[in-house]
């Protein structure tokens, strides 16, 4: 009797287990389908927690780590003033919108802003500070400068999946400093592309 029971138990477990698997697949379903098709704060959110799952299941198994999901929700504004504060140009939250913002900007961009932080960048035409701000998402990426203290002269924003070389051909300066984790690193001058394979894993 005490036999039957036990398996009755375990049988109950692991019907559970299996529901609430169920339920887990077709919330988290649901969630990238709505994402799929909006930029909101709360796909922003989503998209987070989805990559430190990932991250945790890669580290914990010893899979290759994954590649972080796009930057959906992340907003990049492009600004012809140093500041921020004026001369507004435009939006975009994917390099997929990058053709389409340029065709509608006539001035250079001076400045990006992201999440509310503000970059003094190189200046540079529209389609190269588009492609060069939105291939990586601040906060989990490495922001090169041509700038030894990193105050000025923001390059762009690169990663592990980073391709070097065609993120170089939107950059026109060389790299004199790197920013990780909100650290500013001198390093020795070198160009875009070498300074990408180089420290694109840093973060």
């Amino acid at each position: 009797m005490k036999l039957i029971l036990g398996i009755a138990l375990a049988l109950s477990s692991l019907t559970a287990v299996a529901q609430q698997r169920v339920v887990n697949e077709r919330d988290l379903n649901r969630d990238m389908a709505i994402c799929e098709r909006e930029c909101s704060s709360y796909c922003s959110r989503f998209v987070s927690r989805l990559n430190r799952r990932l991250d945790n299941m890669a580290y914990n198994c010893g899979y290759d780590q994954p590649a972080p999901m796009p930057p959906i929700g992340q907003k990049v504004k492009f600004y012809n003033d140093d500041s921020c504060s004026r001369d507004y140009l435009g939006s975009v939250s994917s390099q997929r919108d990058c053709n389409t913002f340029a065709k509608n900007v006539n001035s250079s961009v001076w400045a990006v802003e992201i999440d509310g932080r503000c970059l003094n960048i190189d200046d540079t035409n529209a389609i190269k500070a588009c492609r060069a701000f939105t291939n990586a998402r601040l906060g989990r990426a490495v922001e090169l400068y041509y700038d030894d203290n990193c105050y000025k002269g923001a390059l762009g924003l690169i990663d592990r999946n980073t391709n070097c070389s065609q993120f170089a051909a939107n950059v026109d300066k060389d790299v004199w400093a790197i920013k990780v984790n909100g650290r500013c690193m001198n390093i020795t001058d070198v160009s875009a592309e070498s300074a990408c394979n180089l420290y694109k894993n840093e973060y």
